[in-house]
């Protein structure tokens, strides 16, 4: 038997609990794993430890270096002493490889698992909630892609992807499927949006810890700042003739006149939690939105004159969606919401059927396309879905994973 197990990590620390009993020590791993240069932020990057080698002097864990590369690792601890010794140390080269199991004989078996986010298409009846065929990947590499953004007429896509070595903002000719580079440069952008009639594109970029939001015209090159430190830009109304964006705390939702430059609040407020994912419908009338909590319903407002209505007078569209769920679209004749979902324990695409005047709820929930197995939605970024719906397809960011079983032969202690 090894001489301790470990708990699960605890504020960036590994815990040691004596098998024979007695308080719980944190080793206290932060500065050796910070100086070999891996991520000790919380969540599924931080190195959790994996498994004792047979000598008890060894703990194999997975971690995600600063470069985005995880690996497994090993680290020599001191049961005794209560505390880590030396630094960590790299057992393989690859990427995506963790959970690592050692047998007796110092032999490691371990998965190396790719999970790859490619833009998909679905094709897809939007008005009736009918999809035609299986999703198809249409935009794919070894790079990420996300924030599909298709224009009215579908022949339009901009997406954003890290294939040029940081985030830029890109342009798909759905046609004759021919890529361009929108933005170029060392900052990254982010969700990038084309307007209705595919004439123009905002986006966001990260400058000097501030999130600005800019206008480019395609084909012309130019770009126009249109918004500095703000929360983020949205959408385009459905005009084509305003941006939606968010500030910061305090969270307002603002409409910016592209031309005359002038805002106005649209405001939405609730009594105890911010708004968040703001949706407007084709014909400008109403917005679908959801609350900032992660598992907040649904809700659709009027609109009239630009503002919303008050919270008491808010259509509640559906609940228990779970967690990181409630991004929506319209469909083109705005008689139809779809939503993404975890309700099944998987991110999948739900709609449901819209009076056309009072925008009520019709009938039951309508799965449209589960997510399930290979492909799935990626989970850590519920935002970067986009806004890919249009009449006849439906543009999304898939990840679909892959994994192998490896054998690692025993590694001399240096």
């Amino acid at each position: 038997m090894a001489p301790a197990e470990f708990g699960r990590a605890i504020e960036l620390d590994w815990w040691l609990v004596p098998v024979e009993g007695g308080d719980a020590v944190a080793l206290g791993v932060r500065e050796p794993f910070t100086a070999a240069g891996l991520q000790v932020d919380r969540g599924p990057s931080f190195p959790y430890p994996g498994t004792w080698l047979a000598d008890g002097g060894w703990v194999v864990f997975d971690a995600t270096t600063r470069g985005g590369a995880r690996n497994l690792w090993r680290i020599r601890v001191s049961p005794t002493e209560k505390r880590v010794l030396g630094e960590p140390q790299k057992l393989t080269a690859g990427t995506g490889e963790e959970w690592a199991s050692a047998a007796q004989d110092g032999r490691i078996a371990f998965m190396n698992v790719s999970d790859n986010s490619d833009i998909w298409s679905i094709p897809i009846d939007a008005n009736r909630a009918e999809v035609a065929s299986e999703p198809e990947r249409i935009i794919s590499g070894l790079s990420w892609e996300g924030f599909p953004s298709v224009s009215a007429d579908g022949r339009k896509l901009v997406y954003t992807s890290d294939r040029a070595g940081n985030n830029d903002v890109w342009l798909r000719n759905l046609e004759t499927n021919e890529d361009t580079q929108v933005t170029v440069g060392i900052e990254s952008e982010g969700r990038g949006v084309i307007s209705p009639d595919g004439v123009r594109v905002v986006f966001r970029r990260l400058e000097e810890g501030k999130t600005n939001v800019y206008l480019t015209e395609l084909g012309r090159g130019s770009e126009r700042l249109l918004l500095e430190d703000i929360g983020s830009h949205m959408d385009f109304t459905p005009d084509g003739k305003k941006v939606l964006f968010y500030t910061n705390p305090p969270l307002r939702w603002k409409t910016l006149d592209i031309e005359t430059g002038q805002q106005q609040d649209l405001g939405l407020e609730h009594s105890q939690d911010g708004v968040a994912s703001l949706r407007f419908s084709p014909d400008q009338n109403w917005v679908s939105f959801k609350l900032a909590n992660p598992d907040s319903p649904i809700f659709i407002s009027r609109v009239t004159g630009g503002s919303a209505q008050s919270e008491d007078q808010w259509i509640r569209i559906a609940d228990s969606l779970g967690p990181n769920s409630g991004q929506t679209w319209w469909a083109p004749d705005g008689n139809t919401l779809y939503f993404r979902s975890s309700r099944d324990e998987f991110f999948c695409i739900w709609a449901r059927s819209l009076d056309p005047e009072t925008k009520k709820p019709l009938g039951p929930f309508t799965a449209v396309q589960h997510l399930h197995e290979r492909l799935r939605s990626p989970a850590g970024y519920p935002a970067s879905f986009g806004y890919g719906l249009g009449a006849d397809k439906h543009y999304l960011p898939l990840s679909e994973t892959k994994a192998n079983i490896w054998l690692a032969e025993p590694v001399a202690e240096q």
